[in-house]
């Protein structure tokens, strides 16, 4: 598994491309709608980067809960926190768990499904783990019935 993507240093990457790119494109203006359209997505593009550079980034692992045991998903269903984990949101078959920066080692019990999670979530970078019946598995992890 990757380590999550950063979507301020994608953006920053793409904005310098386009940033090297424009000169060019403004040259065609004069005779092309189209070069007019795409300098101006370009300038707007640039634009919204600056924004959104300012913006706090969390990233989120989604997996399905298969990988969870049965007595994992019951402790979730009762809304018990599995430590390090924070339950942020929760419906019947999906959770928002936050992992804290501070998280770097669980002192609580984890079943093998959320230990395995925690060390990917940890390993990668990610601040939360969504868990949902529909979501994807990960196939070098276990798939408890």
């Amino acid at each position: 598994m990757s380590r999550a993507p950063d979507p301020r240093h994608v953006l920053r990457e793409l904005c310098l491309g386009l940033a090297d790119v424009l000169p060019y494109a403004r040259a065609g203006t004069s005779t092309s709608q189209e070069g007019t359209i795409a300098v101006a997505t370009a300038k707007k593009l640039l634009e919204d980067h600056r924004r959104i550079d300012r913006l706090p980034w969390a990233a989120c692992l989604e997996v399905s809960i298969s990988h969870l045991t049965a007595s994992e998903i019951d402790a979730l269903q009762s809304n018990t926190a599995p430590d390090p984990f924070i339950i942020s949101m929760s419906s019947p078959y999906a959770w928002l768990l936050h992992l804290p920066a501070s998280a770097t080692e669980h002192t609580g019990v984890l079943g093998p499904g959320l230990a395995a999670l925690y060390r990917i979530a940890r390993d990668n970078g990610f601040t939360y783990v969504r868990l949902d019946a529909d979501a994807a598995t990960i196939p070098s992890l276990s798939v408890y019935d």
